[in-house]
């Protein structure tokens, strides 16, 4: 596709990692900072501000704490650290969404869910997640966990000693990352 001419304007549609481009900012209250020029590099970190983390059709067992990452794929590992994931860029996590489903337990003990950084720093995410009734999804807000791009985080999950447990789990976290 050629670069097409919109007024005085050009449009550029293969743009090189160098290029700027102006963006709007439409949450912006001050008019001096609504427009910003931003490089075509930065533009890109900006449209992918999610991590995600998860597994699939897993079954928990009572009263363990349970390690996953980005591989949904994988059962959770009652092992720390094996199932890590390596931040590409600095940032700071600012939310996360948390989204349960499978075969709902019959009872309601609830369960804890945690961010571990480094295998070393565990914030909680949510300590009420119940799972006599899927979906499920937490929504936690007001994280300010400032990340490196040397740094490496899982998803820490502490089961409960069900009356009856849930079986079939499929779980997806995604933490908001913003520069």
């Amino acid at each position: 596709m050629a670069d097409m001419q919109y007024g005085s304007y050009t449009v550029f549609t293969t743009p090189a990692s160098g290029d700027y481009m102006l963006i709007k900012d439409v949450s912006e209250t001050d008019p001096n900072e609504k427009l910003k020029l931003v490089t075509l590099q930065n533009l890109l970190l900006l449209s992918a501000p999610t991590v995600n983390a998860g597994f699939s059709n897993f079954s928990p067992a009572d009263a363990t704490s349970y390690y996953f990452g980005p591989w949904d794929s994988l059962t959770p590992n009652t092992t720390a650290n094996a199932r890590r994931k390596y931040f590409l860029r600095s940032g700071t996590i600012s939310a996360a969404s948390i989204y349960m489903t499978g075969a709902a337990g019959a009872s309601s003990e609830t369960s804890t869910m945690s961010f571990r950084l480094n295998n070393t720093t565990d914030t909680t995410l949510s300590s009420a997640i119940a799972c006599n009734s899927f979906p499920v999804r937490y929504l936690v807000t007001g994280l300010s966990i400032a990340v490196v791009n040397t740094d490496y985080f899982e998803i820490k999950w502490v089961t409960p000693t069900w009356a009856t447990n849930p079986t079939a789990i499929y779980c997806d976290v995604q933490l908001l990352m913003g520069l």
